[in-house]
Parts: C-alpha cells; structure tokens; sequence
C-alpha cells in the first residue's frame, strides 16, 4: 500500500513513516504538477489548465482545487 502524505519538515515525514511502517521518499519537485500519480507519465501537455490535470498516458483525470 502506498500512501502519501506531506510534513513540514524532513524530519517529521521520516518519523511518521517509521511510526506506521511505510516506507518514506523524497521527490524532486520539479515537474511534479506535470507528472502523473497513477502511472507517472509526464508530459507538459497533461495539464490543461491549472484546475484540469488529464494524463495523456493512462486518462486518469484530476481535477485540482485553486
């Protein structure tokens, strides 16, 4: 099962993931809002708009809160 989930400081997503057993990465921001979650395909021409995120790869279709 991966999980997902945002701390402030390194430190505090490392503990977190310890205390629950999860493993715990660390990911370049760049291009993230590119990038597709499902698959991970990244392609300028994903994000339509700033609310609308439609991976060209896999259709899995997101649309964001602004």
């Amino acid at each position: 099962m991966c999980v997902q989930f945002w701390c402030p400081l390194p430190c505090n997503y490392l503990a977190a993931s310890m205390h629950y057993c999860m493993a715990a990465n660390t990911i370049s921001p760049a291009y993230t809002s590119l990038r597709c979650s499902e698959c991970g395909y990244t392609d300028k021409k994903n994000r339509e708009s700033q609310a609308l995120f439609h991976c060209l790869s896999c259709g899995s279709i997101r649309i964001t809160q602004t």
